[in-house]
C-alpha cells in the first residue's frame, strides 16, 4: 500500500515526523512539484520491521 499526503508549514521551524510499520516502509520528503517521484537522497526514515505505534 502507498499512502501519500502534503505537509505545508505555517512557519519555518524544525519539525519531527513518526513512522510505524508492520513491514519495510520509509519516509521520503520531497519539495518537487511532483511528489510522487522523490528526489534522490530526500528519504528520511526506514522502518525495516515490525515496530509498535510507541517506539
Amino acid at each position: 500500500m502507498k499512502v501519500w499526503g502534503w505537509l505545508t508549514p505555517s512557519v519555518t521551524g524544525d519539525y519531527t515526523f513518526w513512522i510505524a510499520s508492520d513491514d519495510d516502509s520509509g519516509l521520503w520528503i520531497s519539495d518537487s512539484a511532483n511528489p510522487i517521484v522523490p528526489t534522490v537522497g530526500s528519504e528520511i526514515c526506514r522502518v525495516s520491521k515490525w515496530t509498535g505505534y510507541r517506539n
